[in-house]
């Protein structure tokens, strides 16, 4: 499965101070697979505040991972009309097409959330992943997995392998 991410979006600032609290509260909910809780908390947010994005993200994040993609969905479109460059909510939404077979798809929403955020580690091993396995376009994939690599401090032992394999069935023998 594909990887995601709960950071902070940047639209919590226009969030009082209690709204911020009750959101950082889902967000390590969330973070802690305690995904009724988060859910709570994220709806009880978005009852005053629907015009935020970062929080219908999270809770299309809940949905997915309760693996309820109706409500994903939803939840990650209200965040995408709130914020069309929402890369979490872009991100997300490409998890969702590729699970579904909708491989092309999936690759504009992750290309898309990389635009946005060029140093969202998960958008580019997302589209390393699919360059990779699916097109087997081995120049794409491995520039996505160098910028993954880059942005995550190599930690990442196993993708480190895998890259450096890839790299060097791209030199000249």
């Amino acid at each position: 499965s594909a990887a995601t991410d709960d950071s902070t979006p940047a639209d919590t600032v226009l969030m009082t101070e209690i709204e911020r609290n009750d959101y950082r509260n889902a967000i390590t909910a969330l973070n802690n697979n305690k995904l009724d809780l988060a859910e709570s908390i994220l709806k009880e947010i978005l009852k005053n505040r629907k015009d935020v994005a970062g929080p219908w993200a999270n809770l299309g994040l809940v949905y997915v991972k309760k693996n309820d993609i109706p409500q994903a969905t939803k939840a990650l479109e209200s965040a995408l009309q709130i914020n069309p460059k929402q890369p979490y909510a872009l991100n997300l939404m490409g998890v969702i097409e590729y699970n579904q077979g909708n491989v092309q798809k999936a690759v504009e929403y992750y290309a898309a959330a990389a635009l946005n955020k060029p140093d969202y580690a998960n958008a580019h091993y997302n589209l390393a992943l699919v360059y990779d396995i699916f097109y087997q376009d081995i120049p794409k994939a491995v520039e996505h997995y160098q910028q993954y690599m880059e942005l995550t401090n190599h930690q990442d032992k196993e993708t480190e392998v895998w890259l450096q394999q890839l790299a060097s069935s791209l030199k000249p023998q």
